[in-house]
């Protein structure tokens, strides 16, 4: 296989545990959208967040897309809302297979308190912050649910292990 696999999705469906175990499964190079990020400013996301702003940090995700989407034969971890933006998708579709993990609402608000409460501040999720985070995740969710609709595959990751939603790709990329 010669281009990538994008994995997307919302916040805590399992796209970098399922990318790491995808990644091994196919003898791919696993990327962390995030991680590049946080490499290439110096700072962790929540910070990039604080200190300039939602748009800057778009920016700055856009710009390393454009980068890792230049080399091939990767499976890439991408941020929940790197697909809202027109140009991101259009890169993806282009350089690869673009899957959408999805979970319901309230797997993945507990998957992000249980994140939160095992991994502490490295675990920062802003979805958290809302007084009614339920209701926050649901509505983040119906205004992407055109764009996750619009990927090329699509797992639901509700009580799978990253082996299983893996395998599932794996099938639906006809491999």
């Amino acid at each position: 296989m010669k281009s990538n696999i994008y994995l997307t999705g919302f916040s805590a469906t399992g796209k970098t545990t399922t990318g790491r175990k995808l990644g091994e499964i196919l003898d791919m190079k696993f990327v962390d959208l995030d991680s590049v990020i946080e490499r290439c400013c110096g700072k962790k996301i929540p910070n990039i967040f604080l200190e300039y702003g939602e748009e800057h940090f778009r920016l700055l995700e856009a710009k390393c897309l454009g980068v890792v989407a230049s080399e091939n034969n990767q499976v890439v971890s991408t941020g929940g809302g790197l697909p809202v933006r027109l140009e991101n998708r259009e890169v993806m579709f282009a350089t690869g297979t673009v899957v959408c993990l999805q979970a319901d609402p309230a797997v993945i608000l507990d998957r992000l308190v249980s994140q939160e409460r095992s991994e502490g501040e490295k675990a920062y999720r802003p979805m958290l912050d809302s007084p009614q985070p339920l209701m926050k995740i649901k509505e983040l969710l119906k205004l992407r649910a055109q764009i996750y609709a619009a990927c090329q595959i699509i797992i639901a990751t509700d009580n799978k292990s990253p082996q299983m939603v893996a395998d599932e790709i794996i099938k639906g990329l006809n491999l």
